[in-house]
């Protein structure tokens, strides 16, 4: 044990394994192009942070199950802590796919240990972060799509080549569901993008659409989320006509990130 964490003995609210630190930094990484402060609040189940972005138009809701961390050790119902996200995501950073982290907190400090063929350990303060009573947003969604996350992501970046805005039109057609994604722009000299998934899209695992429905979204915004694309082999995605737009990624250990963000008015 080292000389920081046997100061916190006797101290201790929160002391965790959690198997991998890049996993981990990618999430903290996404997280931090939403939130500048958060924090993680640790149950006898599992680790929330959730919170909105300072326009109060894009939310984001973390659960990692207490079930996928190596070590779980926490002292209270709910403990709590505060951290900055840019900060924390660069520590994490230091780290290499399948190295170990620790992380271990009392009121005061936290410390982070990342096991790898050189030991690295980091300090900082575990800090007040206010946080106003939050109503987690809920909505009844007209379209429901899973989609595979590597290609849902090159459908992304085809449509930043062309436009700013995403437009999502999905209808029926023929008896058949069908999502179109389209880079939305007035200007006819920008040229024209457009992606169609159907249930015969070999990207597509499942597809209804109870209601035609049509919105248009910022596209830098979906940007901030897509890192986790590199940990979620799959996409949920919902909305409604001119309704918020929510993607929901899940990993193989079932920790769930879910991203709601609002849409464009024209």
């Amino acid at each position: 044990m080292s000389l920081l964490r046997e100061r916190l003995k006797g101290d201790v609210i929160v002391d965790v394994k959690y198997p991998d630190t890049r996993t981990f930094q990618q999430i903290i990484d996404a997280l931090s192009k939403i939130l500048d402060e958060a924090n993680m609040h640790f149950t006898k189940e599992g680790v929330k942070i959730r919170g909105f972005d300072a326009a109060q138009t894009s939310y984001i809701d973390l659960y990692i199950p207490s079930t996928t961390f190596l070590e779980y050790n926490v002292s209270e119902e709910e403990a709590r802590i505060g951290f900055n996200a840019t900060r924390l995501a660069n520590i994490l950073k230091r780290g290499m796919r399948g190295d170990p982290l620790q992380i271990t907190a009392t009121y005061d400090r936290v410390l982070i240990d990342i096991e790898s063929v050189v030991a690295k350990r980091y300090a900082f303060p575990n800090i007040e972060v206010a946080e106003p009573e939050i109503r987690e947003p809920r909505f009844e969604h007209n379209v429901e799509a899973t989609v595979i996350s590597d290609p849902l992501k090159k459908i992304l970046k085809d449509v930043e080549a062309f436009s700013s805005i995403m437009e999502l039109d999905a209808r029926i057609t023929d008896g058949e569901p069908r999502l179109a994604i389209r880079a939305f722009t007035e200007d006819p000299t920008m040229g024209k993008m457009e992606s169609v998934l159907t249930l015969e899209s070999a990207a597509v695992i499942s597809l209804e659409v109870k209601e035609d429905s049509n919105a248009k979204y910022d596209i830098g915004f979906i940007k901030t989320i897509l890192t986790l694309t590199r940990i979620a082999d799959s996409v949920d995605l919902k909305f409604s006509h001119e309704r918020p737009l929510e993607l929901v990624f899940k990993t193989a250990d079932d920790s769930r990130v879910r991203y709601i963000t609002a849409p464009l008015k024209f």
